[in-house]
């Protein structure tokens, strides 16, 4: 016959369980959070895109000028390319690497020097 201790000690079942339930518990949790991180850097990037068409817009609309400015698909990234040959020169922008975190549909955007912009070549999905 087997005597039970008086003590206050987990059996092993007991421990494998425990770590057991803070394993799944960790995993859940950190699978949610990598989901938030990832609809956060998506929201920060199309407002980033947002205000970056606003400042090209804002541009135009200062400088009484219409150009257009290019985007190229990388890597998941929108790069923005400007043509010097359709109105803009990439010196203007003090910084000559300029993406987005995301794919955006918009292949070729038209600023006018009335502030309005028109898409000229658009990716249709």
């Amino acid at each position: 016959m087997r005597v039970k201790k008086k003590g206050k000690a987990f059996t092993l079942l007991e421990m494998l369980i425990v770590l057991a339930l803070l394993g799944t518990l960790i995993v859940t949790c950190s699978m949610k959070g990598l989901e938030y991180l990832k609809f956060y850097k998506e929201s920060n990037a199309t407002k980033e895109y947002r205000r970056t068409l606003q400042l090209f817009s804002e541009y135009a609309q200062l400088e009484n000028i219409s150009f257009v400015v290019n985007f190229e698909q990388k890597n998941g990234k929108t790069w923005v390319k400007m043509d010097e040959k359709e109105g803009l020169s990439e010196k203007i922008f003090s910084s000559k690497i300029l993406y987005f975190e995301k794919k955006i549909k918009e292949k070729k955007i038209c600023f006018h020097a009335d502030g309005s912009r028109e898409i000229l070549d658009q990716e249709y999905e």
